[in-house]
């Protein structure tokens, strides 16, 4: 990447950083892959259970072999019956995740076709942890929708062996296919909680179902959030409330 191109991403970081923290979030920029993997381990305590979700940075940036390799409980999903897999991920002390799309003050979009990224994002781990590459900052929530919609889905859609429109024309439809993948939207905004963030520079391989695919040097961010206790309750990582209260 060139010295214009990175300045560019040093300046669209604090436009980010300075959104991020106008909803109580807080960022921190990382010059390589290498410096975002430590400060992303240093958000995970060892001895914790890990989850995961969709997070191919995760992946890119060697947190996922290092957790695997550490001292660390990683849970793998591809080891388990599904709905097994989904409640260990829902009592995990910490879930891994990415966004489709982010706008640059801060709010994160994402699609799922089963729910069970959305549904641990919302509720249920101590805390979520998320990579964002820099290329899925958005200016606004329309412009984050119609990338995760239009971009995102229709790139997902070729990893699976699926029948929709948009693996077919490379663009969403608003289908109402069996096998559509975007059948719930979760859009985080006004957080309450802390969100460490950062960004890094880093080329990488990683090999899913058979299949490699080429990373770009592009910048990402880490988004840490948590559960905490308000008024006495405790809330999962969006503010709902993690137990009923009779």
């Amino acid at each position: 990447m060139d010295i214009y191109g990175k300045k560019r991403n040093e300046l669209l970081a604090e436009t980010v950083i300075k959104g991020l923290k106008s909803r109580n979030m807080t960022g921190y920029y990382a010059k390589d892959k290498e410096e975002a993997l430590k400060l992303a381990l240093d958000l995970i305590p060892k001895g914790s259970s890990i989850s995961m979700g969709g997070c191919m940075s995760a992946i890119e940036i060697g947190l996922v072999s290092a957790l695997k390799e550490g001292e660390y409980n990683f849970i793998d999903r591809s080891q388990m019956e599904p709905r097994a897999a989904l409640l260990a991920a829902y009592d995990a002390d910490v879930f891994l995740a990415s966004a489709n799309a982010m706008t640059d003050d801060g709010v994160l979009v994402n699609i799922d076709g089963n729910s069970n990224r959305v549904s641990c994002i919302a509720q249920g781990p101590k805390k979520v942890v998320f990579i964002v590459g820099i290329q899925k900052i958005c200016p606004d929530l329309d412009s984050a929708m119609k990338r995760a919609r239009n971009v995102a889905a229709p790139t997902n859609t070729q990893r699976f062996d699926i029948k929709t429109p948009c693996k077919v024309t490379g663009k969403c439809s608003d289908c109402k296919s069996p096998d559509t993948i975007c059948c719930q939207i979760l859009i985080a905004g006004n957080i309450v909680y802390e969100y460490m963030q950062l960004y890094y520079f880093g080329k990488s391989t990683y090999t899913l179902k058979q299949t490699q695919r080429q990373f770009s040097p592009i910048p990402h961010l880490v988004l840490e959030m948590g559960a905490k206790k308000l008024k006495d309750q405790e809330v999962g990582p969006l503010g709902m409330r993690k137990y009923s209260i009779s």
